[in-house]
């Protein structure tokens, strides 16, 4: 599968949003230490960014010119 650059730009902006969610959640998390549901959708929010994070580094994997 060949991802042209306009596409991979799109899955770094996702990546960039996702890990600010993140971020922002995990600051909240440590501010406020009673329990919610927010922070089950946390984990998952979690998950999904490492998932794509790696993703992304895969991709720059294939797209990286290794011969220079």
């Amino acid at each position: 599968m060949k991802l042209n650059q306009d596409q991979v730009k799109k899955y770094s902006f996702l990546t960039i949003i996702l890990n600010i969610i993140n971020a922002i959640l995990g600051i909240i998390y440590f501010a406020v230490p009673i329990y919610s549901v927010i922070w089950d959708i946390f984990g998952v929010i979690m998950i999904i960014t490492w998932l794509v994070n790696f993703g992304l580094l895969y991709i720059n994997d294939q797209l990286l010119i290794k011969s220079d």
